[in-house]
């Protein structure tokens, strides 16, 4: 398996994608040493020699639930994405240490206590420093807005995917009633709903 994942020529900056390809669920990894890495580049900008290792895999629970809403904006790829690692990188360490500390203290204790209510404020944080603040306010300004407006919401904690534009919200098996709510937003933010889905605990298949 580790000499497939080579071959992909994926995983250069993380290896969720790469390890959740495999097995599925809530992955943690380890990222790449520090010595291994010349730049910081997406993974589509990086060969990498070797698989991030993977710290943890446990199983996304059950009842969540994850809305994914298209906002109108900005699409990162190619010249423009490695432009944007090269702008905004190296982070201060100061920030990647609370980034780490609300992931190993904050998004994981919460998939394994199965609490949204402790995942809300970690991601929340999250998207306050490190690069992950660059990402969301390098996004164009309705991406921003309707983040903000589902952050309002007390059921659910909400995350943007890598660069987005895709946002997402995260909640218990939603009612009908919810579900509306979640309409009348995107509706007036001018945002597609995708789906919503469960999250997935197993690998690819071959069909």
């Amino acid at each position: 398996m580790k000499q497939i994942q080579i071959l992909s020529g994926r995983g250069g900056a993380s290896g969720v994608g790469i390890h959740g390809f495999f097995t599925g669920g809530f992955i943690l990894d380890a990222g790449h040493k520090r010595e291994s890495i010349d730049c910081f580049a997406p993974s589509s900008g990086r060969n990498p020699g070797c698989t991030p290792a993977l710290l943890a895999n446990v199983e996304i629970p059950t009842r969540w639930r994850f809305a994914l809403l298209l906002p109108k904006g900005y699409r990162y790829s190619g010249h423009r994405e490695k432009r944007f690692f090269q702008e905004h990188t190296p982070v201060p360490k100061s920030e990647v240490k609370e980034t780490l500390a609300l992931l190993h203290h904050g998004v994981f204790p919460a998939v394994l206590e199965d609490s949204i209510d402790a995942l809300r404020p970690a991601l929340r944080e999250m998207h306050r420093c490190g690069f992950k603040k660059r990402e969301l306010y390098g996004q164009a300004a309705a991406v921003r807005r309707l983040f903000s407006k589902l952050c309002e919401i007390p059921e659910c904690a909400v995350g943007m995917s890598s660069l987005g534009p895709l946002v997402y919200a995260v909640m218990r098996e939603p009612p009908q009633e919810f579900l509306s709510h979640l309409a009348e937003i995107a509706d007036k933010e001018d945002a597609v709903i995708l789906d919503i889905c469960a999250g997935r605990n197993r690998g690819y298949e071959v069909i």
